[in-house]
């Protein structure tokens, strides 16, 4: 697991936000900001770094992915979720789902969660497996962005 801890257990304050071109490739924070964007809404920079800070989110990875997770307790089952992926995807199944996997079964869950855009499911270790689709309905009146509808085909 990262430590977002500086020396003595200060919490870095490290600027993440500037965009560092690798290659022409966009930067792991520019990923970061668009793996939240993708989310839907539902957590902010401050949001992860409160959640890191007080323990109630775990960050996994390095210079070249990060991934957010956070145990969830269900009234049947608990699970480490994760709910944030950036950079590497390669280097984050292959290196760091197996510390993620570890952790969950130290902390007693009995399974690994996650939610992903559509285009991530083909990318997935063979061992995870679909159990549903979410949908969402906005109740604010915003506008959908239309690339975020997705066509559902018909299942035969």
């Amino acid at each position: 697991m990262l430590d977002v801890n500086g020396p003595e257990g200060q919490q870095t304050s490290e600027d993440t936000s500037a965009p560092v071109r690798n290659n022409g490739r966009l930067s792991l924070p520019e990923l970061f900001d668009r793996a939240l964007a993708h989310g839907g809404g539902t957590h902010t920079r401050q949001d992860i770094a409160d959640g890191l800070k007080s323990g109630r989110f775990q960050a996994w990875g390095d210079d070249s992915c990060l991934c957010i997770t956070e145990i969830i307790n269900y009234p049947q089952k608990r699970a480490v979720h994760m709910f944030l992926a950036a950079g590497d995807l390669d280097r984050l199944f292959d290196v760091y789902l197996p510390q993620v996997k570890t952790f969950a079964r130290e902390h007693d869950c009995s399974a690994v969660t996650s939610v992903s855009r559509p285009g991530f499911a083909r990318r997935y270790p063979a061992d995870f497996y679909p159990v549903g689709v979410i949908f969402e309905h906005d109740l604010t009146g915003a506008d959908v962005d239309p690339r975020r509808i997705i066509k559902m085909r018909k299942f035969t």
